[in-house]
């Protein structure tokens, strides 16, 4: 496939979208334009993981366990660089579907700059090359790096460390001994009114919103999908992404 090519003509996103069949992948132009927000996401994604690439490198050299690091997960990552590939010809369809961003200079291209740096971290992901890390340092001088929302943070047990203790045995309000001293990650999940699943805002006063019991989720219950690709895309989560269950609040 094209994109495991380690050609380093490749590396350029234009230079993909010659070799490839933009019929293969045409989509109706009001479809794009629904799909908006999931393109942003998706956009955010990759920019988030590569300004972050410098200090989850640092984190691993003195910090052995770690728990899951996307910037290291290949399937990830690759599914990225395809879905900006798309992205980038879907644009071409129609621009409004492209992901906004602020910059400080009018003319930079973000969807290529992300794939280019992307597709280096692809090819050495173990050890990344200091020029990359240095462009993904000077990122957010670029531009605007979307914020992390304001959430109530949950801990979450590194799988690692508590490997060898299951059964877990739990009491209310009360941090069992064996997992006091034990390693763990701090993560976040949403409680603010913004579809997880879709990435809208739904204000500030929603009324029917589902939440996932287990990681804090939420999900519109009631939505007006347009297009037979919003449908299907609604209908597909009968369970969260981490394969909770919904519960209707």
């Amino acid at each position: 496939m094209i994109l495991s090519d380690s050609n380093p003509q490749y590396n350029d996103v234009d230079k993909v979208l010659y070799v490839l069949d933009a019929k293969d992948f045409t989509v109706e132009p009001i479809t794009l334009q629904s799909l908006q927000q999931l393109i942003q996401w998706v956009a955010d994604l990759a920019l988030s993981i590569l300004n972050k690439l410098p200090e989850d490198i640092m984190k691993a050299k003195f910090n052995k366990k770690h728990g899951y690091d996307i910037s290291r997960d290949m399937i990830a990552i690759s599914s990225i660089r395809e879905l900006l590939v798309m992205i980038r010809i879907w644009g071409l369809l129609n621009p409004l579907c492209l992901p906004i961003y602020k910059k400080s200079v009018e003319n930079f291209d973000v969807l290529p700059v992300l794939f280019r740096l992307l597709t280096r971290l692809y090819q050495n992901p173990n050890e990344p090359d200091d020029v990359l890390l240095d462009d993904c340092s000077v990122l957010s001088t670029q531009v605007l790096i979307p914020s992390r929302h304001t959430n109530t943070p949950t801990t979450l047990l590194n799988n690692h460390a508590t490997a060898k203790l299951f059964p877990f045995v739990f009491q209310t309000s009360v941090e069992p001994l064996a997992l006091q001293d034990l390693h763990y990650d701090e993560v976040v999940f949403s409680h603010s009114c913004r579809d997880d699943v879709s990435n809208l805002h739904l204000g500030s006063k929603v009324k029917t919103i589902r939440k996932c019991v287990r990681c804090g989720f939420i999900n519109n219950i009631n939505k007006t999908a347009k297009t037979s690709a919003l449908k299907a895309w609604c209908q597909r989560w009968q369970y969260c992404h981490c394969g909770g269950f919904w519960l209707t609040v």
